[in-house]
Order: C-alpha cells, then sequence, then structure tokens
C-alpha cells in the first residue's frame, strides 16, 4: 500500500541525522512505482557494492581463487601479490569466516621449506605488485581518506588489508613483504637488506603459494559486512577480466 509505506517512512527520512540530501526509492516486485522522495543526483554509497559484486560474478567465474606466490627470479626471491583482498597474517581461527583462506604465515613455511629442500637459507627478497596499475587512491574520495587512518591505498599485496594494531600502512604491499621476510627468519631463512618492489620474470619457477577463498565467498563476505577495500580490489579484477 503505497499511501501505508510513505506513511512509516516519511518521518524517519526527514530525521536530521541523515543530512541535508536524502533520497529513498521503493519498487513493487513487477517494478511498479510505490514511493520516492528526494531528486537530483545522489552518491550511492555502499548499495554500490552490490553493483560491483554483480559484475564481478557476471565477469569472472565465481569459482576463483586468487593465488598469492613467492618465485625465484634470478637472485631474488619476489613475493607476488595476487590480489586476494583477504590475505591475512596468520591463519584463520577455526570456525571462523571461511573467506579467510590464505596467510603469510603459511606461504612463509611452503617457502621455507621449498628452500631448505634446494639447499638455500639466505636470500634477498622483492615484492611484486604489478598485477594491478593505475590510481591506487580513488580520485573520487575526500582528500584525507587515506592520511585519516580512513581507508588503505589499494593494492595487489597487502595483509589484513594492510592494517596492524588499527593502523594501515602508507604502503601495504611494503609492510606485508617485510611481515614476510620475519615469517621467513623464523623458519631458519635469513633475508638480507630491506625489501624492494620488482617484478617478478615470467615463467619464474613458483617456490611457494597460497590460495585465496572463492571470488563467490570473498563476495558474500564484502555485501555482508560492507567492506570497502575488498570492494576496490574487487572492482579493479573486474577492470581487468574486462579487458
Amino acid at each position: 500500500d503505497p499511501a501505508k509505506l510513505e506513511a512509516a517512512v516519511r518521518p524517519v527520512l526527514d530525521d536530521a541525522v541523515l543530512g541535508p540530501r536524502v533520497g529513498f526509492a521503493a519498487v513493487a516486485p513487477d517494478g511498479t512505482p510505490l514511493f520516492s522522495s528526494g531528486g537530483g543526483a545522489l552518491a550511492p554509497a555502499s548499495t554500490t557494492k552490490v553493483l560491483t559484486s554483480f559484475a564481478a560474478l557476471s565477469t569472472i567465474d565465481p569459482q576463483t581463487r586468487f593465488a598469492t606466490k613467492v618465485v625465484r627470479s634470478g637472485d631474488d626471491l619476489v613475493l607476488v601479490g595476487g590480489g586476494d583482498p583477504y590475505l591475512s597474517t596468520k591463519p584463520a581461527a577455526r570456525g571462523g569466516d571461511r573467506v579467510f583462506q590464505a596467510d603469510l604465515t603459511t606461504l612463509a613455511r611452503r617457502t621455507a621449506a621449498s628452500l631448505k629442500a634446494s639447499g638455500t637459507t639466505t636470500v634477498r627478497l622483492r615484492y611484486d605488485t604489478s598485477l594491478f596499475t593505475g590510481a591506487d587512491a580513488s580520485p573520487a574520495w575526500e582528500p584525507d581518506y587515506v592520511t585519516a587512518n580512513i581507508v588503505t591505498r589499494v593494492s595487489a599485496l597487502w595483509a589484513d588489508q594492510g592494517i596492524s594494531n588499527g593502523v594501515r600502512a602508507a604502503d601495504p604491499a611494503d609492510a606485508a613483504a617485510r611481515t614476510f621476510a620475519r615469517l621467513l627468519a623464523d623458519r631458519g631463512v635469513r633475508v638480507t637488506g630491506d625489501p624492494a618492489p620488482a617484478t617478478a620474470a615470467a615463467g619464474a619457477p613458483v617456490v611457494g603459494e597460497v590460495r585465496s577463498a572463492t571470488l563467490a565467498q570473498i563476495v558474500e563476505t564484502l555485501i555482508r559486512i560492507s567492506d570497502n577495500e575488498a570492494a576496490e580490489v574487487v572492482l579493479r579484477h573486474v577492470a581487468k577480466a574486462a579487458g
């Protein structure tokens, strides 16, 4: 009943807490408009994530998983970002969100085992974020979104979305590489110098790998918790898939 709908919704739309510009629209299942309020163009905010997720599931196989790899490139070990928005530092707790399926601790254990099997115990570490190109912060964001610790710069490589002790890293890929270097050292592989950016050679042999949750699981979580960072990463995968 359009009249009853308007009567129920109107007082809430007039609440000052919503700010000066508020839009509302409701339609029946057959598409018939029931009630709308507010005119002009409005930024749709987090409902945009529904469109981003639909685009992802329409463009990319929902069972796709994104791999974070370690490869040998000449004398270097290269940590290659695969665009896993939920790569973590530690393995997920039992019974936790199934979206957390890849972590740097497991990757370090597998990498160290492979290196030791080949007689290597000292390496130089590099990291590769070349999967994503272009701006790592949207020009449409408020100028202080990054500096005020509201969002993380978007990268194909990060751990815990670049957050440590509540603070977002200025360079999440560098932070992830430094964490990985420490995890390797804990497992008997010494890393010389500081990690530095590089691009892995094509066809470089893989010495360790972890794989993300499926895209379907990633989308499920990013919509459920309205995850800004995951949505930004998924959007970049859509862009690549669309050419």
